[in-house]
Protein backbone atom coordinates (compact mmCIF):
# COMPACT_ATOMS: atom_id res chain seq x y z
CA UNK A 1 0.00 0.00 0.00
CA UNK A 2 0.90 3.62 -0.22
CA UNK A 3 3.12 4.96 2.54
CA UNK A 4 1.38 7.66 4.62
CA UNK A 5 3.43 10.76 5.29
CA UNK A 6 2.90 14.07 7.04
CA UNK A 7 3.62 17.41 5.41
CA UNK A 8 4.03 20.99 6.60
CA UNK A 9 2.86 23.87 4.44
CA UNK A 10 5.79 25.93 3.19
CA UNK A 11 5.68 29.39 4.78
CA UNK A 12 5.09 31.92 2.01
CA UNK A 13 4.49 35.64 2.18
CA UNK A 14 1.30 36.82 0.49
CA UNK A 15 -0.57 40.11 0.24
CA UNK A 16 -3.98 40.32 1.86
CA UNK A 17 -6.67 42.98 2.24
CA UNK A 18 -9.52 42.91 4.74
CA UNK A 19 -12.78 43.94 3.10
CA UNK A 20 -14.45 46.86 4.86
CA UNK A 21 -17.09 49.07 3.27
CA UNK A 22 -15.06 52.27 3.77
CA UNK A 23 -11.70 50.88 2.56
CA UNK A 24 -10.68 51.17 -1.11
CA UNK A 25 -9.40 47.88 -2.60
CA UNK A 26 -5.70 47.45 -3.46
CA UNK A 27 -4.58 47.64 -7.12
CA UNK A 28 -4.04 43.86 -7.41
CA UNK A 29 -7.69 43.26 -6.53
CA UNK A 30 -9.18 45.82 -8.91
CA UNK A 31 -8.11 43.74 -11.93
CA UNK A 32 -9.48 40.53 -10.37
CA UNK A 33 -12.93 41.52 -9.10
CA UNK A 34 -16.28 42.98 -10.05
CA UNK A 35 -17.55 45.25 -7.30
CA UNK A 36 -21.10 45.65 -5.99
CA UNK A 37 -21.88 49.21 -4.87
CA UNK A 38 -24.64 50.67 -2.70
CA UNK A 39 -26.58 53.83 -3.59
CA UNK A 40 -23.76 55.94 -2.06
CA UNK A 41 -21.14 54.32 -4.29
CA UNK A 42 -19.48 52.34 -1.50
CA UNK A 43 -18.37 48.77 -2.19
CA UNK A 44 -20.68 46.38 -0.34
CA UNK A 45 -19.63 43.15 -2.02
CA UNK A 46 -17.66 41.69 -4.89
CA UNK A 47 -17.26 38.81 -7.27
CA UNK A 48 -13.63 37.65 -7.27
CA UNK A 49 -12.01 36.02 -10.30
CA UNK A 50 -10.14 32.95 -9.00
CA UNK A 51 -8.37 30.07 -10.74
CA UNK A 52 -11.56 28.05 -10.09
CA UNK A 53 -14.01 30.66 -11.43
CA UNK A 54 -15.94 33.54 -9.90
CA UNK A 55 -16.49 33.52 -6.11
CA UNK A 56 -18.71 35.92 -4.20
CA UNK A 57 -17.25 37.70 -1.16
CA UNK A 58 -19.75 39.96 0.52
CA UNK A 59 -19.16 40.07 4.26
CA UNK A 60 -17.34 42.97 5.80
CA UNK A 61 -14.31 41.49 7.53
CA UNK A 62 -13.61 38.85 4.86
CA UNK A 63 -9.97 38.73 3.77
CA UNK A 64 -8.95 38.71 0.12
CA UNK A 65 -5.56 37.08 -0.46
CA UNK A 66 -3.22 37.49 -3.43
CA UNK A 67 -0.98 34.44 -3.58
CA UNK A 68 2.56 34.15 -4.92
CA UNK A 69 1.37 33.28 -8.45
CA UNK A 70 -1.15 36.12 -8.58
CA UNK A 71 -4.00 33.83 -7.55
CA UNK A 72 -6.73 35.73 -5.69
CA UNK A 73 -9.14 34.11 -3.23
CA UNK A 74 -11.39 35.11 -0.31
CA UNK A 75 -11.19 33.73 3.24
CA UNK A 76 -13.49 34.27 6.19
CA UNK A 77 -11.71 36.09 9.01
CA UNK A 78 -11.53 33.11 11.47
CA UNK A 79 -9.92 30.90 8.78
CA UNK A 80 -7.51 33.66 7.72
CA UNK A 81 -6.43 34.18 11.34
CA UNK A 82 -5.72 30.43 11.72
CA UNK A 83 -3.59 30.30 8.57
CA UNK A 84 -1.80 33.66 8.44
CA UNK A 85 0.12 36.03 10.70
CA UNK A 86 1.36 39.55 9.97
CA UNK A 87 4.92 39.89 8.69
CA UNK A 88 6.95 42.42 10.72
CA UNK A 89 7.63 45.39 8.47
CA UNK A 90 5.38 43.83 5.86
CA UNK A 91 3.29 46.89 5.04
CA UNK A 92 2.08 46.50 1.47
CA UNK A 93 3.22 48.95 -1.14
CA UNK A 94 0.47 47.94 -3.58
CA UNK A 95 2.57 45.67 -5.77
CA UNK A 96 1.34 42.28 -6.97
CA UNK A 97 2.73 39.69 -4.56
CA UNK A 98 5.70 40.51 -2.34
Amino acid sequence: GAKKMKFRKIPLIVEAWQFKVSEPPPPWLIDNASFIHDSKGQIIGMMIKTFRGMIEAVDSGDWIVCGIQGDVYPLKSPIFELLYEAVPGGESKGEKGI
